[in-house]
């Protein structure tokens, strides 16, 4: 692998889901920064235990409005000081295709950025949960399909020298916006529930305030990848605020 690639790990009470998440990164084997935001569970002693070598930073206290963003820039910063070229960016509730990752690397000779699509898939969901998930990876393959919308997700390898996030923004929006982009297909696992109705409201509130995305297209995206809520939630923050 790539000497100079390093994962930054974004970590916030991820018990259930790092002794899943973990071993693709183990046969990366790439250096990895891992930032515990203000972590109350046994995710730091499953990391130092899994993950010996790896260099840990705990974040106690978040001063930006995306407090996903400020933890990434801060693993990513960790990053940059000890020499890494490229950088992939992952989280804990997530089961990387190492295979993709190696595909991904070719990539970045062309692309600043790539990113990794990934199957929704509820590690302790109900049938329910299932289902959902189904339907949500079946209409997220026809988006991109038919090309309604850009790929973006929050799994995505960049070179180091670009300039990274900022506090106005969602973590991975802007980047995938402002850098010339591509995106490889994966068969990476998203383990937490899709269907959660207090995780789709915040995700409404975070696109009312992001300028990119208007009302008819949060409708759109949120009826084609069966997240009702989110539209609620981005309703919800234009009529209060």
């Amino acid at each position: 692998m790539e000497d100079k690639l390093f994962c930054v790990l974004a970590i916030h009470n991820e018990e259930k889901y790092l002794p899943y998440s973990l071993q693709p990164l183990l046969e990366l084997g790439c250096r990895i920064v891992v930032v515990l935001d203000r972590c109350s569970d046994s995710s730091e002693l499953i990391i130092r235990r899994k993950l010996p070598h790896a260099i840990i930073f705990a974040k106690q206290h978040s001063t930006w409005n995306y407090y996903g963003a400020e933890t990434k820039k801060t693993g990513c910063d960790i990053a940059k000081r000890m020499g890494a070229k490229l950088i992939l960016i992952s989280d804990a509730d997530v089961i990387l295709d190492v295979d993709a990752v190696k595909r991904a690397l070719k990539l970045t000779l062309t692309y600043p950025c790539v990113v990794f699509s990934y199957r929704q898939y509820s590690l302790f969901g109900s049938v329910f949960h299932r289902i959902i998930d189904e339907i949500h990876n079946m209409f997220s393959k026809l988006v991109h399909e038919i090309g309604t919308q850009p790929v973006r997700y929050g799994i995505y390898i960049i070179r180091a020298e670009n300039s990274f996030i900022e506090d106005r923004v969602s973590e991975y929006d802007y980047l995938q916006q402002k850098l010339r982009t591509t995106w490889v297909l994966t068969n990476t696992l998203h383990l937490r529930p899709r269907w959660d109705i207090t995780n789709q409201m915040n995700r409404g509130v975070s696109k009312a305030r992001l300028p990119q995305y208007n009302l008819l297209k949060v409708i759109i995206t949120s009826f084609l990848l069966f997240q009702p809520f989110t539209l609620v939630g981005y309703l919800k923050w234009k009529i209060w605020q």
